[in-house]
């Protein structure tokens, strides 16, 4: 993937920051989302996604044997709409396919555009979690 073009997995136990700042840092995220940043979940990765040699995102992906699960991607605002998104997460379907294994993420109800997206790139609605939806893509 050309936006991922380094492996940037980024840990909170190297941030260069207190431990109070870490953990101020840390509290406003949600707890699945802490333990993949502390690397407390087997198989996650957190990448730093860059285009042009700048950072403009970062993704999170928990790949196992029966599935590539998308944790998170946020692409900044700045470059939002220039098939960044698209083309990460194309290569992450590319890689489920391979794999032989669907592809899932969340995404939150009140976000209907990353829904679009979504659907547009294959996933389909399969449940709900609190205020998201559960998304898949068939594993062929």
């Amino acid at each position: 993937m050309e936006f991922l073009s380094r492996t940037v997995a980024y840990s909170v136990a190297s941030m260069e920051h207190s431990a109070q700042e870490k953990a101020e840092w840390l509290a406003g995220f949600r707890e699945d989302t802490r333990e993949q940043m502390l690397g407390l979940v087997e198989d996650s990765l957190t990448y730093v996604v860059e285009a042009d040699g700048e950072r403009v995102g970062r993704l999170r992906v928990v790949r196992t044997a029966d599935r590539v699960f998308v944790a998170g991607i946020q692409i900044r605002s700045a470059h939002q709409g220039k098939g960044i998104g698209t083309a990460v997460l194309t290569g992450l379907l590319k890689e489920a396919r391979d794999k032989g294994v669907p592809a899932e993420l969340h995404v939150s109800k009140d976000d209907p555009a990353a829904e679009r997206l979504y659907t547009r790139l294959g996933f389909r609605r399969c449940g709900e979690q609190g205020d998201d939806y559960l998304m898949t893509t068939t594993s062929r």
